[in-house]
């Protein structure tokens, strides 16, 4: 494997430019940004998102970076952000970013012919400090990702594979009024899972904990079509049970979608909340 394209940041600025100084895109001549990755369509695959690579050299410890990516369109001649909630970045991990790989001839006169074609991609990545980033040198790498390497990012998805038969993964939460929250889980096709449920509901509220499974390879879970699994329905209310469950999946499944969804909320005396791990039990 090789990144195709590098960036460097450094805090202070000095020979590269400070860390969070780059902007959020919006003109055509913004393509002209040194965070910005010009790469053509890979033609022995299909592009669904950017990889991201991070390193730190300096004397405190590496901090996360949370960043953004924008795409550049050709026809409108603007840029859009690919995911609204962008992902984090930890030093010595990749991340991966979605992207839109268009094949479609276009149909429109005018545009922007000359920086963006049917066949190209132009990705910017934008970081936006936190506070307290320590001085040191910042490298940043993209290359576009055509293989099946799980997301191990913990983006704003929360997709994470266990890819160890007896690591749990962590899809805890809690949540300030009515309503679903959903977690994501990609899971090796004839896998075996077990679920621990524990809602604590202090507010008398109720949280139910519904499955569903997914069999299509989108590359990303929240487009996948999904068919709900089996008597895996829980519901508790004004107490901290715990449930474990064997969800039945069938042996092409790929993604495990888990949606905790409270009713009947107060917020008194406390917020409800709930411990949500799941473990792989093996293949």
């Amino acid at each position: 494997m090789r990144f195709a394209y590098q960036f460097d940041r450094s805090l202070p600025a000095g020979a590269n430019p400070a860390l969070g100084s780059d902007t959020a895109p919006t003109v055509a001549a913004d393509l002209a940004g040194t965070n910005v990755f010009k790469t053509k369509v890979n033609t022995n695959g299909t592009t669904q998102r950017m990889a991201i690579g991070y390193q730190y050299t300096g004397a405190g410890p590496a901090p996360s970076l949370a960043v953004k990516g924008y795409i550049y369109d050709g026809t409108s001649e603007t840029w859009f952000t690919v995911d609204s909630l962008g992902v984090t970045l930890t030093a010595g991990d990749i991340a991966f970013l979605p992207v839109a790989q268009l094949i479609d001839p276009p149909q429109v006169t005018g545009g922007d012919p000359y920086n963006s074609r049917t066949d190209s991609i132009e990705f910017a990545l934008v970081v936006t400090l936190a506070g307290g980033e320590p001085n040191g040198d910042y490298t940043i790498l993209l290359g576009s990702d055509v293989s099946d390497m799980p997301d191990e990012s913990g983006a704003a998805l929360s997709v994470s594979v266990a890819a160890t038969a007896g690591t749990p993964e962590d899809k805890s939460g809690t949540r300030a009024s009515n309503g679903t929250e959903s977690e994501y889980l990609e899971i090796d096709p004839n896998s075996r899972w077990s679920l621990q449920f524990v809602p604590t509901n202090p507010d008398g509220s109720v949280s139910t904990l519904t499955l569903w499974q997914s069999n299509e390879n989108t590359g990303n879970p929240a487009t996948a079509q999904y068919t709900p699994v089996t008597e895996t329905f829980f519901g508790y209310s004004g107490y901290t049970e715990e449930k474990w469950i064997e969800p039945e999946l069938p042996t092409t499944a790929l993604y495990l979608r888990m949606d905790v969804t409270v009713s009947g909320y107060t917020g008194a005396p406390a917020d409800p909340t709930w411990k949500l791990f799941a473990n792989k039990r093996g293949s």
